[in-house]
């Protein structure tokens, strides 16, 4: 069968990604909460305050009474319905965490309190972050503010100073989202059963009292509804649902769809209303467009694709290129507040594994009307760019119109075409369209190199399934310049679509801001053993960014390094406000391209068609909400495709346990290092405790190991040969040992400075102490033992 995997976006900078277990810098929340959640009034808790109180607070310099309140929103006394309206508003409010209600029966914004709202998000190791709604930095929860408080819940806090650095005390959970966890579950006597969490940040396992639930079996994998009553300390559920054995196929991605509370239906309202929208283009929808179907359009995609949601083309010129760029015109089948809208809005995008789509609409539309297949007719929003010779954007314009697309190309046919792959040619008669695209992608990435956007082409794993579903191999997936002509084709048309709306005075942006200054100096730290640096004058240059990245390129461990040029910067996200996109060196950005599968894309398509005055258009209020809840429904997105990726790694390796294989180090820690692969696109942990040939010293400055009689020295970029120690297909982890030519050392030997063998070491230690290796066994499936 074909492969199945995450779509790479178009049109974006490379995600950022961590290590299993791993603190990454700029990390967002993980929402937890099935959609519906948290839902009052048909709001969702996760956005912004209602636009009226929020008028009602301004210029306040004390907590207002319920009064003062109705005074501020010209509420008559006489009307009761009115003051109703105001008081359920209010207590909607205090519930979500978006008012405080004091305790002399006054109202306050949070920040006027000194508090702060996020979610919590728990490392392994037992304490937290909390990720703050209003984009301040994170702050550190330390253990034993963490004792009734899960994952994902969302909290209000009170920052205060600790050594140095803000922490956080929880003053109270707003929303508790944590309401299931999934588990293997085991049989105790006595009727008792218990189930061990497989998400690493939840440390205990959960009670099930004998009588309760669905009936398991020991071994299998549950889905555990928790009693948040009970104490986190005791956390007591049912099981709700059985999923199956570790080994069954598919099973890796439903225990991340359960644990991350991801929709996997859509609710009967929404397919109904799906089911009323024709199947094809109606003559009667023509009227009002503009007729694009001579214009030579193809579409590019993955070979696996099923929604095709842009068309391209390049008609020469004298100076340069018209560039139209024809995107599904989703706003005409999706009216705003319509079942289909407001289901779109909870999902936020779609979400791709590699076997498995879960789409933002039902296929119906995704696969159907909005999907742009060939020589058939599709309505579009299409936009025009004048491109010049030197790769300028120039005069553009944004027509709704009616297109046809010519041929369904693949990123394959294409490079075979340009000579980069073998296989099937793309079509000879659509060669001459090839051959502008081609030329303008020349251009356009000139340009770029130009403004100095950072380029971090970094490889993403690609899953070989076999017939029955299971995983043939892993490898990384070929990335061909075709890719690259389809995305400068859509970071063109996002560009003028972004200057459009900023003309208009209203838009939902993409922004990317420049590091933080402490961020650059983390960086620089690492960098130093390298020979690289970031100016910190010029950290806010990306220019001086991709220079490092370009110097860095030509060194064996230039790919390792990328990667952790990557976590240092910030996250992308949807904003209001236009702050420009830092990655990609744009003054002005958006994400227009693909509105099957991004709401904000859908909301962009509103907002240009109410601009130009088209019928459909719509001027859409609180873009603060519609930004925060697609910031925070891509990033659950990027860490459940993340958790599925190494679980499926896991599943694969599992049944090379004792095979030995050549790597290379991608990654160094306190604690150990991260080992890739070199024949397979798989990634596993050297614990130290595993090597037995030598002492070994952290040494922090340098990024490495060394040993301490025979000099061995294990950095980034490091060549070695590893045997599978261990897999926890559940977790996702894969641990190794080094294998060594020569005999190492007597073991046993306790040596000053050193860890004795098979002694247990927290990472804090490990930092500061070299350590002797132990043999670590484990059983298969259970959690990988502390450090």
């Amino acid at each position: 069968m074909p492969p199945r995997h995450r779509r790479k976006s178009k049109d974006e900078a490379p995600a950022h990604h961590a290590k299993p277990g791993e603190a990454k810098p700029g990390h967002r929340g993980k929402r937890s909460a099935r959609p519906g959640q948290g839902k009052v009034g048909g709001r969702s808790a996760v956005g912004g305050l209602d636009p009226a109180l929020r008028d009602a607070f301004k210029g306040a310099d004390h907590p207002l009474s319920y009064k003062e309140i109705a005074t501020r929103l010209q509420v008559e006394r006489g009307d009761k319905r009115a003051r109703a309206r105001l008081k359920a508003l209010l207590a909607s409010e205090v519930e979500l965490g978006r008012i405080v209600a004091t305790h002399d029966d006054c109202f306050a914004l949070p920040p006027q309190l000194g508090l702060v709202t996020g979610t919590v998000s728990v490392h392994p190791d037992g304490f937290g972050f909390l990720l703050r709604e209003d984009g301040g930095p994170d702050l550190f929860l330390p253990p034993q503010t963490l004792k009734e408080v899960w994952d994902g819940d969302r909290v209000a806090c009170r920052p205060e100073p600790d050594r140095g650095r803000l922490t956080g005390r929880i003053v109270r959970v707003v929303e508790a989202r944590r309401m299931q966890v999934v588990g293997m579950y085991e049989q105790l006597p006595g009727g008792l059963g218990v189930v061990t969490p497989v998400d690493p940040r939840i440390p205990r396992e959960i009670v099930i009292p004998p009588g309760t639930g669905k009936v398991a079996e020991e071994g299998q994998i549950v889905v555990v509804e928790l009693d948040r009553k009970a104490s986190r300390s005791h956390p007591v559920g049912i099981v709700a649902e059985v999923l199956g054995r570790e080994m069954t196929p598919g099973i890796e991605t439903e225990i991340v769809i359960r644990d991350r509370g991801l929709p996997d239906a859509f609710p009967a309202d929404v397919l109904a209303e799906a089911e009323k929208i024709p199947v094809r283009v109606k003559k009667k929808e023509f009227d009002g467009r503009v007729d694009l179907t001579d214009l030579p359009l193809v579409t590019i995609d993955g070979e696996d694709a099923r929604d095709f949601d842009d068309a391209v083309c390049a008609l020469p010129r004298d100076d340069g290129w018209d560039l139209w760029v024809a995107i599904a015109d989703v706003s005409a089948y999706v009216a705003p507040g319509s079942a289909l809208d407001r289901e779109a809005f909870k999902r936020g995008n779609s979400v791709y594994f590699p076997h498995r789509v879960l789409p933002m609409l039902p296929e119906s539309l995704s696969n159907g009307i909005c999907s742009l297949k060939p020589d058939v007719e599709r309505l579009c929003m299409a936009a025009r760019i004048h491109v010049t010779r030197d790769g300028m954007l120039h005069d553009d314009e944004v027509v709704a119109g009616v297109m046809r697309s010519r041929h369904r190309l693949t990123y394959r046919k294409v490079a075979v075409w340009m000579g980069e792959a073998e296989g099937e040619n793309a079509p000879e008669a659509i060669h001459p369209e090839l051959g502008h695209l081609l030329d303008l992608y020349k251009a356009l990435r000139a340009a770029r190199d130009q403004r100095g956007a950072i380029d971090l082409d970094l490889p993403e794993p690609m899953f070989l399934l076999g017939d029955n579903g299971r995983i043939e191999s892993v490898i990384k997936r070929p990335s061909w310049t075709s890719n690259r002509i389809i995305e400068e084709c859509m970071l063109a048309a996002n560009v003028a679509i972004a200057r459009r709306l900023l003309k208009g005075g209203k838009g939902i942006y993409r922004v990317h801001e420049p590091p933080k200054p402490e961020k650059v100096e983390a960086l620089n730290h690492f960098l130093a053993p390298f020979g690289a640096a970031i100016d910190p004058e010029r950290s806010d240059d990306p220019r001086a960014w991709a220079a490092a990245i370009t110097n860095l390129s030509s060194r064996p461990e230039g790919p390792f390094l990328h990667v952790s040029i990557l976590r240092s910067m910030s996250q992308a996200r949807y904003s209001p406000e236009e702050l420009g996109h830092f990655g990609l060196a744009y003054a002005h950005y958006t994400h227009f391209t693909s509105p099957i599968r991004r709401y904000a894309d859908l909301i962009v398509h509103r907002l240009i068609r109410h601009q130009l005055k088209l019928p459909g258009g719509h001027d859409v209020q609180d873009l603060e909400r519609i930004g925060i809840q697609t910031s925070t429904t891509e990033r659950t997105a990027m860490e459940a495709e993340r958790q599925v990726f190494d679980r499926l790694k896991a599943l694969f390796m599992a049944d090379k346990v004792g095979d030995e294989f050549s790597g290379t180090v991608g990654g160094v820690t306190g604690f150990g290092l991260f080992v890739t692969l070199d024949e397979l696109y798989v990634e596993g942990l050297l614990h130290v405790r595993a090597f037995r040939d030598d002492f070994y010293h952290f040494d922090e400055r340098k990024q490495q190991w060394v040993g301490e009689r025979h000099k061995r020295v294990f950095k980034l970029g490091t060549a070695v040969k590893v045997k599978v120690t261990s897999v926890d297909t559940a977790r996702g982890r894969i641990d190794f040992m080094p294998i060594f030519d020569e005999k190492g050392p007597r073991r046993g030997v306790k040596r000053k400075g050193a860890v004795e063998v098979d002694a247990p070491a927290a990472p804090t230690q490990e930092k500061k102490q070299g350590h002797r290796g132990g043999r670590v066994q484990q059983r298969k499936g259970a959690p990988p033992k502390a450090g």
